[in-house]
């Protein structure tokens, strides 16, 4: 009802300026180069409006005209650009697949499409890449390096490939360019220290890991690295202080202190990490093994005094006893590691040497026996990858976890 309303209010309109319009008295006279048009005033009015409009109308036409290469380049970029939305979303899709000439071949084209952009010339890269095209992948990472917003997606591109390559002089250079484009990345510190770490530079790394266990693993590294003995004693300190419990931690500080004179503060380091975690490579050190026999079991009884009833002092008492002459005292002491719970192969092989002294055969051979039934003794692991060292190692030679290698029975993964 209103719309009809609204119709017959602009019909009235019109009609009633029609009206008006046709009522205009007069004659208008135009005069061009000597010629005269003359005409009712209503008739010149709808020529002047008509000839308005034409000559808009031929206005915009000649815009148009002008426009029309502008317009066609505007029109044909607006079609390039969606068609090269479609490849680049193909190219996820194929790469996301892991079909490597599909997205070889959407990556080319949203780079036609498009032009070389920082997305296009990464999808190229990772395509070339997942196809093991490396030359090809490392040109579109080049170009991706050179490009002001792209340029350190570009650089990390490259740094994964020399690290595939394991060259590592050139994957510390190539952080170091995109430690100059984004600084103070979590990311790049934590690469950078594991390619410190590859290299060797244990210094470097240690001062690039956050503290506790592997800054102290990367300090201990460090400290037998470096020539300089105050550099050594100051980064084997280091790694004591925020590892205590850590053997190795204590055997590099006081091997430092031992070299620089100062016996008995060495020895007090290996006695306090002895009373956090007792282990056999400090028996070693305060024990040595050129020493008589007799002295040495005296020191250590001295020594291990704050924990004795520790299964691995008692076993170190019973090989000493034994070295010194004592069967009796060494097995009362195998004994009491036994109760203790110590039960891997090492009880029944110091079992068999102490039969062996006593000159029963028939004991020697039982405990031999027992021993090949034994579970291994504790040793050096990885709690990274569960791979089992025999030595310890400041990163894991098999996965490079830094700080995981452990002293113990077997450790799971984590």
């Amino acid at each position: 009802m209103r719309r009809v309303l609204w119709l017959l209010a602009v019909a009235a309109i019109v009609v009633a300026s029609t009206w008006w319009l046709a009522g205009l008295p007069g004659d208008v006279t135009l005069h061009v180069a000597g010629y005269g048009i003359t005409s009712k005033t209503p008739v010149a009015l709808v020529a002047a409006v008509l000839a308005a409009l034409l000559i808009y109308a031929l206005l915009r036409l000649l815009g148009g005209l002008i426009n029309l290469p502008r317009n066609w380049r505007r029109w044909r970029s607006g079609r390039n650009r969606a068609a090269g939305d479609i490849a680049t979303t193909r190219t996820l899709v194929a790469l996301a697949a892991g079909d490597g000439p599909a997205a070889r071949k959407a990556a080319l084209r949203a780079l036609r499409l498009l032009g070389e952009t920082p997305q296009t010339l990464l999808h190229a890269a990772e395509a070339a890449r997942l196809m093991q095209r490396e030359a090809e992948a490392a040109d579109w990472f080049r170009k991706l390096a050179g490009h002001d917003q792209g340029a350190f997606l570009g650089l990390r591109g490259l740094f994964r490939q020399a690290v595939d390559r394991q060259a590592w002089d050139e994957a510390a250079l190539l952080l170091t360019q995109a430690e100059a484009r984004q600084p103070g990345k979590t990311w790049l510190r934590d690469t950078r220290l594991m390619v410190a770490a590859r290299q060797g530079d244990w210094r470097a790394a240690t001062a690039l890991a956050e503290p506790g266990p592997a800054q102290a693993a990367l300090a201990i590294a460090a400290s037998e690295a470096t020539t300089s003995a105050d550099e050594a004693l100051r980064l084997a300190k280091h790694a004591w202080t925020d590892a205590k419990a850590l053997a190795p931690a204590a055997l590099a500080y006081a091997g430092c202190l031992r070299t620089a004179g100062q016996e008995r503060k060495a020895v007090d380091i290996i006695r306090q990490t002895w009373a956090l975690a007792p282990h056999p490579a400090l028996v070693e050190f305060i024990v040595a093994p050129g020493a008589d026999a007799a002295a040495r079991l005296t020191l250590f009884t001295t020594f291990v005094q704050p924990r004795a009833d520790h299964p691995e002092a008692q076993f170190a008492l019973a090989r000493l006893s034994l070295d010194a002459g004592s069967p009796g005292d060494a097995l009362y002491h195998l004994e009491a590691a036994e109760h203790g719970g110590l039960a891997d192969r090492r009880l029944g092989l110091l079992r068999a040497d102490i039969a062996r002294a006593n000159h029963q055969p028939d004991a020697e051979r039982t405990a031999l026996r027992a021993a090949t039934l034994a579970a291994s003794p504790p040793g050096w692991t990885c709690t990274a990858c569960g791979a089992d060292q025999a030595a310890w190692h400041p990163s894991c030679p098999d996965c490079r976890a830094v700080g995981r290698v452990v002293w113990g029975t077997g450790h799971k993964p984590t």
